[in-house]
């Protein structure tokens, strides 16, 4: 077998959530030269056009979209767009991530803030796109994952580095491991082909 073959996406429709975020462009790149048709969404969808723009201009498949991780009918809304427009949806990459806090001695009102995107709204699109994954039995969803979910953070460990990660970003990142394995567990219990690949935690 062609080791391309076992990268092809042809057909498949993906979505990119933090479509103007630090990691965007190569995870949208790599989904749209194995041939899926890449939609990089956030809340500017004006900023999403351009990376969506240099993707098409290499002859690749790419659109911009616009939706709130906040807002759980943004959610829903952005879903059935593209559903409508798609028929379905077999790739979602959890990239989105809200840093409103930046220190320890940040307010609750940062916390909560980014518990809105991180938390309640990863939670909130990973459903509304694995319903229709579950009823096909087949789909992907891949959550963004930091080495900050598995470690503790005693910054003497990064000596001569400025490491500023805020205690928030911990506990998102540590509840995103969790929530994989929970949405992994609903695929075996939902009795998924070996083609149905719900879940994957990838670090940063």
């Amino acid at each position: 077998m062609d080791i391309r073959e076992l990268f092809d996406l042809t057909n498949r429709v993906a979505l990119v959530t933090g479509g103007t975020g630090i990691y965007d462009s190569p995870i949208s790149e790599a989904l749209a030269e194995s041939g899926a048709h890449v939609i990089i969404a956030s809340r500017d969808e004006t900023r999403c056009q351009s990376p969506a723009e240099q993707l098409r201009t290499r002859g690749l498949k790419a659109s911009a979209d616009q939706y709130d991780q906040s807002s759980e009918s943004s959610i829903l809304e952005l879903r059935d767009r593209l559903v409508d427009r798609f028929g379905s949806l077999n790739i979602l990459v959890n990239n989105s991530v809200c840093r409103s806090m930046g220190s320890y001695q940040d307010s609750l009102g940062s916390w909560r803030e980014s518990l809105d995107v991180n938390g309640a709204g990863v939670f909130s699109i990973s459903r509304a796109i694995l319903e229709s994954m579950m009823e096909r039995r087949r789909g992907t969803v891949i959550n963004i994952g930091s080495i900050q979910s598995v470690v503790a953070p005693d910054f003497a460990n990064y000596d001569g580095t400025e490491i500023t990660t805020p205690p928030n970003y911990h506990f998102h990142k540590h509840g995103l491991i969790g929530l994989t394995k929970y949405l992994a567990g609903l695929g075996r219990t939902a009795r998924c082909s070996g083609q149905c690949d719900l879940t994957r935690r990838v670090h940063d």
